[in-house]
């Protein structure tokens, strides 16, 4: 056999295995199935080549069709390479219509060489039966040129997207390749360029395109490492997509219910029935614990094609579906989440589907843009708590309150204030109660009683003629088995007493929390520090609890002053709030005092602590210091 010949014939073998390999891997994956159409090519191309001199000078009809149609099959070589490229960056779905017309235009130019060849012969001639090339095979080599520069260009530029090691073992394997190819440039009767470029390929096949475990084994989807590999490669990539999030929100109660194969046999259905009616459009994954997930791209939810992708499966999940002959409710929330808008990341996508409350027994419900906004901003307060936690970000502010017996400022309430980088000023009700649902409130807790300590232990505080100040206490922070310890602690370290402090509690802390909040209620008493009941009046006052717990300082809410400015049943609700704890020996001081007939009115009644923007708003320590030192006389 020829030296030829062996060479073609090893390239279709090689090929061949190639072949089988990629269809192993299945060809649900564009970049599988651009492997597998460059393999098909060498493979076509290789046989034609061996049968091309096989029959040499037996039958020049076949011999010229079978060279003319190698051409044009390994023409697209490079072609199939560089969309092999584009597609492994993740920058398939961001091509334009222009620049797809430019990525065809030179093989474009070839083909038109090579229609144009048997009245030119400029590509290649037959003189007799011996083949011989002309000066247009040029183009052939300056349309790889362009294709392979591109791709590497393509690789090199998106490094972060493929993984350097990829790219290392892709560089080297199309340097093998190119090898081949300018030898057989060089040396036209050492045909190796088939070869090298099909030993290249089978490397490509089996290192980089190695079919690490990427399937679901139940669902048969890819997998949650696979999910997080594509989106993190769009990501790097630039390409804009969304993600349909599916979560199972019952997915436990199933899990104890039905058991955990038939709940298996669940998933695998589901997953079946995404693959029947998804499959070719979107990329479809289990993650873990009832979480499925598609990536949409953006073409596909500007023609609405996403939405009608969530109802299909709004559909399909609320169906009924039996079990062992047991009807299995689902229960199930869908999310469309726009990347990068939605989240950043795909670690803030899936935070965002977590923090979403699950569903309960309302059946299965779609979530998209307006949706998600709540549940968006929970997650930028919550990084920008987390930002304040380690700056200056988070602050304290002290809002003054009036003794009108001794006609000075005497106490001050403490008051966090965030003012992130990113969001700016955030509401204290609403980082509060993130840092609540987040468990941060215990170091958000912490770090405000620590400033307030250490504030109250500065030389300047001292001067204001300030004798306490009352910090507020989230419910949840009385969850802490500890926190009489740590408060302790931090008093010890700047030296503040106990009867210094006041802690504010709010009537749902002392309703909703009862059994956590009197433990440590008795601790942080027994260590001297005093209670304030926080914005009586605002919820359902239980009277019982009320005297049980012996509070200090009772603070009325600001709405009950405000009707009674409205008219006679408001005074008379306040006037008796008022008699009632005058009655108990309780001090009162009366919130959101904002003019001075509030203030007469409440001086006649014989409410001794004010406290309301009518004598100054919360302000940061050195204006707070300034204001007391100056109307206390003690500058």
């Amino acid at each position: 056999m020829p030296i030829a010949m062996n060479f073609y014939f090893s390239a279709a073998i090689v090929s061949a295995i190639c072949f089988v390999l990629l269809l192993r891997k299945g060809m649900t994956r564009r970049r599988n199935i651009l492997l597998l159409l460059i393999d098909l090519n060498l493979l076509s191309a290789s046989v034609l080549l061996f049968f091309f001199d096989f029959f040499a000078g037996m039958y020049p009809f076949f011999e010229r069709s079978s060279l003319y149609l190698y051409h044009y099959l390994h023409c697209a070589f490079p072609l199939l390479f560089l969309l092999y490229a584009i597609e492994l960056s993740g920058r398939w779905h961001a091509l334009r219509l222009n620049q797809v017309l430019v990525i065809f235009v030179p093989i474009f130019l070839f083909y038109m060489v090579l229609l144009t060849n048997p009245v030119t012969n400029f590509a290649f001639t037959f003189a007799g039966d011996k083949y011989q090339r002309g000066n247009g095979i040029l183009i052939e080599y300056i349309c790889a040129v362009i294709y392979v520069t591109a791709a590497i260009w393509q690789m090199v530029r998106y490094t972060r997207a493929i993984g350097k090691h990829k790219i290392i073992e892709l560089i080297a394997f199309t340097a093998f390749s190119i090898v081949g190819v300018v030898i057989q440039f060089l040396f036209p009767t050492l045909c190796l360029e088939l070869f090298f470029e099909s030993v290249g390929l089978s490397a490509i096949v089996g290192s980089v395109e190695n079919s690490e475990q990427i399937i679901d084994q139940t669902t048969r989807l890819y997998n949650a490492d696979t999910f997080m590999r594509d989106t993190q490669q769009l990501q790097l990539a630039g390409t804009k997509h969304a993600v349909i999030m599916i979560r199972i929100c019952n997915y436990r109660a199933l899990s104890s219910a039905i058991g955990f194969e038939p709940l298996n046999r669940l998933f695998r259905g589901i997953g079946a029935w995404m693959r029947s009616n998804f499959r070719g459009r979107y990329s479809m994954y289990y993650l873990e614990h009832g979480l499925f997930s598609m990536i949409v791209y953006r073409k596909n939810v500007r023609t609405g094609e996403a939405d009608q992708a969530m109802l299909q499966i709004k559909q399909a999940l609320s169906a009924a579906h039996t079990i062992q002959e047991i009807a299995i409710p689902i229960e199930a929330d869908i999310f469309l989440i726009h990347m990068p808008e939605d989240a950043g990341s795909i670690e803030e996508a899936v935070e965002l589907v977590e923090i979403v409350e699950s569903n309960r027994s309302e059946g299965v419900r779609i979530f998209k843009e307006k949706d998600l906004a709540y549940y968006r901003r929970f997650l930028q307060v919550e990084d920008a708590i987390r930002r304040g936690l380690h700056s200056r970000n988070l602050q304290v502010y002290y809002q003054p309150i009036y003794d009108t017996q001794l006609k000075k400022f005497r106490s001050a309430e403490a008051l966090a204030r965030l003012e992130d980088e990113k969001l700016g000023f955030i509401p204290p009700d609403e980082f509060i109660q993130v840092a609540e649902k987040t468990g941060l409130i215990f170091d958000v807790g912490e770090k405000i009683f620590r400033m307030v300590c250490r504030d109250m232990s500065s030389e300047e505080f001292k001067k204001t003629g300030i004798e306490f100040v009352e910090i507020n206490l989230s419910p949840v922070q009385c969850m802490k088995d500890k926190l009489g310890e740590d408060y302790h602690k931090i008093m010890e370290e700047y030296g503040i007493s106990p009867e210094a402090i006041s802690l504010e509690i709010t009537e749902s802390t002392a309703e909703k929390s009862q059994a956590m909040f009197r433990k440590s209620y008795h601790d942080l008493r027994d260590l001297g520090l005093s209670f304030a009941l926080d914005d009586y009046g605002s919820g359902l006052s239980n009277l019982t609890s009320l005297l049980e717990m012996n509070y200090s300082i009772i603070k009325i809410d600001k709405s009950l002053l405000w009707n009674a400015d409205e008219g006679e049943d408001g005074k008379i609700v306040l006037n008796n709030i008022i008699s009632m704890f005058h009655s108990l020996n309780m001090e009162i001081v009366m919130e959101g005092v904002e003019t001075a007939m509030q203030e007469g009115y409440l001086r006649d009644h014989g409410v001794r602590y004010l406290q309301g923007f009518y004598y100054s708003k919360a302000v940061p320590l050195a204006d707070f210091v300034r204001f007391c030192k100056r109307y206390n006389g003690t500058a």
